[in-house]
């Protein structure tokens, strides 16, 4: 049997972004490799900021590898997104991104695109119009991406963060139609446990596709304080063969 393994988002920058560990990253780092993670999901506001040879040689010391990194912060603290009606910040979103995805390739890991799509809102045409923007985003990163050999993971959020891409199967049809081999599925319990009508049906059609899963309980609190059968979800991810980070997006 294939083994899952442990990480938790922790943040290299201070953020208002609550369901994550900020703070100091170093005593953060090494607190997870106390616990006994396997990893660490880092969020980056900006690569550029990045003291890469500290990280690097702190990740060394702990043992602990990159399950991922998160890129929501370049649009909750910087206002970024892929779908923003000014090109140029959609342009400067872009350049963010790839810095993500150089940070990537030094890590070895993969790039989240979650919140940092940005909303498309209810009027048809202006809807149409961002989901074309993302679109093309997303394919010039992809193209961007693939020779490095780096994946970019794609989240389904729930109706309250985000308007587009809610459910896995909606996130499934859309990483076929986009057609790029380096996209694939990542999953959070909490947007599932809004959405999904059946969490545990969700995952099993999911199998091709999922890379990563963020788990919390519905409450965005540690799994057990809410009213999610997250032992349900551990057995299915079993019975999937999935082998990949279970990476704990909760509130600290």
């Amino acid at each position: 049997m294939k083994e899952m393994k442990l990480s938790f988002a922790v943040s290299i920058s201070e953020t208002r972004f609550e369901a994550i560990a900020s703070g100091n990253w170093q005593k953060n780092i090494k607190l997870m490799a106390d616990l006994k993670f396997d990893g660490v999901e880092l969020s980056v506001r900006s690569p550029k900021t990045v003291d890469l040879k500290k990280l690097l040689s702190d990740l060394d010391k702990t043992g602990l590898e990159v399950s991922a990194i998160g890129t929501g912060q370049a649009l909750v603290d910087d206002s970024l997104s892929l779908t923003d009606d000014d090109q140029e910040i959609r342009f400067r979103t872009i350049s963010r991104i790839k810095q993500h995805v150089d940070l990537a390739c030094h890590l070895k890991t993969r790039v989240i695109i979650g919140l940092i799509r940005g909303r498309m809102g209810l009027e048809p045409n202006r809807r149409a119009q961002k989901i074309a923007y993302f679109k093309e985003g997303l394919k010039l990163l992809a193209d961007y991406s693939l020779p490095k050999g780096i994946t970019l993971l794609i989240e389904p959020l729930n109706r309250y963060e985000g308007d587009y891409l809610s459910s896995a199967e909606e996130t499934i049809d859309f990483i076929e139609e986009i057609g790029c081999s380096n996209l694939a599925l990542l999953l959070d319990t909490f947007h599932m446990n809004i959405e999904e009508a059946d969490i545990l049906e969700s995952f099993r059609r999911s199998k091709n596709y999922l890379q990563h899963v963020h788990i919390a309980d519905s409450n965005r609190r540690s799994p057990g304080e809410g009213h999610l059968d997250i032992r349900g979800i551990v057995e299915v991810l079993k019975e999937i063969d999935y082998d990949g980070y279970l990476s704990g997006e909760v509130l600290p």
